[in-house]
């Protein structure tokens, strides 16, 4: 528990400032984790950017993208907080995954809206396989949930929460976005 070590630590470094012991480097040790998933996390995103705009070759289509990841991972951050499930090394792990799940899915909505003329709308076949897609993933996940060890538990709470997240700005957000900015699109032009 990361609260109760800082704290732990905090208090013997009143007493004395170069206090060592297994309690201090395990607070050390999940403190340079931490920082290295965020640091990982962050280099994954900016390569993953770059793959999709390089895949899309435009700057607006890859943003639309990106919406589910940035917009599931807010949500997903926000859930967690309601439910009192804090980030710690164990689901800090499901960072990477959920960057690729949210951009997997906004990649493969842009691509159906890029093949589509006139008023982009979801159709109901590939809408359908996301969502099995979706629901298969969340299953699995979810499932760690049942796991007697509490760092398991919050591996597969988060990462289901990230998976139901990015999905729904996938199927609803996207989508709705797109229909709104192709209201006027000409039924007869296609992709560039």
């Amino acid at each position: 528990d990361y609260g109760p070590l800082a704290e732990f630590r905090r208090e013997l470094e009143s007493v004395d400032p170069q206090i060592t012991g297994r309690p201090i480097s395990t607070l050390h040790s999940l403190e340079q984790m931490f920082d290295g998933f965020v640091e990982s996390s962050l280099l994954a995103g900016v390569i993953i950017f770059l793959c999709v705009w390089i895949d899309l070759r435009r700057l607006t289509d890859t943003l639309l993208a990106i919406l589910p990841l940035v917009g599931g991972g807010i949500s997903m951050f926000g859930i967690m907080g309601w439910l009192n499930v804090d980030l710690n090394p164990a689901n800090l792990i499901t960072l990477p995954l959920i960057i690729g799940i949210g951009v997997d899915y906004g990649v493969h909505v842009v691509h159906d809206y890029r093949h589509q003329q006139g008023r982009y709308v979801l159709g109901w076949t590939f809408g359908r396989s996301l969502i099995l897609n979706s629901l298969t993933t969340i299953i699995s996940f979810a499932t760690l949930a049942l796991a007697p060890h509490w760092g398991m538990i919050s591996i597969g709470v988060s990462l289901a929460i990230g998976v139901v997240c990015c999905s729904l700005h996938a199927l609803i957000l996207l989508p709705a976005i797109l229909s709104m900015l192709t209201r006027h699109r000409d039924r007869h032009v296609g992709e560039d």
